[in-house]
C-alpha cells in the first residue's frame, strides 16, 4: 500500500458561463506531500524548481464523494455538474492539508496566495499507472 502523510486541498480552475475565472475546492483525503527546496541550474543561470511534489493514489477518496474525471471531461461539464467531480490540470492550485474555508464565487484565488502559506500552482502532472494497484498514482509538482 502507498504511504500517505496528509490530506490536500485542490482548487480546480474553470470558466463559468460568463467566461469568468472560477475555482472549485476538493479535499483529497490521503496523499503523500513532500515540500521541496532548491533550484535547477541551466545555461542561463538558476531556474526555480518544484516547491512541492505530491503523490496522489489513483484510488484516492475525495471528501464529499467527488469522482475523478480527466481535465478535458471536467471542462466540458455544465457548471452545476462540476460539483460532483474533480480533476488535475496545469495551473490548478493545491495546498497541503484540508482547508475548510468556504470557496464561493466571490473568493478570488489570488487572495489565497497572499492569505495562506504554502499555496502551490500545479506545473507538472505525471500518471504512474503501473506496478501493483496499491502503487499506482499521480506525481504532481508545483511552484
Amino acid at each position: 500500500m502507498m504511504y500517505t502523510n496528509t490530506a490536500m486541498t485542490l482548487f480546480n480552475h474553470y470558466l463559468n458561463d460568463h467566461q469568468e475565472d472560477c475555482y472549485q475546492k476538493v479535499i483529497l483525503n490521503q496523499v503523500f506531500w513532500n515540500n521541496d527546496e532548491g533550484a535547477n541550474v541551466i545555461k542561463m543561470g538558476l531556474e526555480a524548481a518544484d516547491k512541492a511534489t505530491v503523490f496522489i493514489p489513483l484510488d484516492v477518496a475525495a471528501k464529499d464523494s467527488k469522482t475523478y474525471c480527466t481535465a478535458k471531461d471536467f471542462q466540458r461539464l455544465a457548471h452545476e455538474e462540476k460539483n460532483n467531480y474533480w480533476t488535475l490540470q496545469i495551473g490548478d492550485k493545491m495546498l497541503c492539508g484540508a482547508l475548510e474555508l468556504e470557496i464561493t464565487a466571490d473568493t478570488i484565488i489570488s487572495d489565497l496566495d497572499q492569505l495562506l502559506d504554502g499555496v502551490v500552482t500545479i506545473t507538472r502532472i505525471d500518471k504512474k499507472d503501473f506496478g501493483s494497484r496499491f502503487m499506482r498514482h499521480w506525481e504532481v509538482g508545483g511552484i
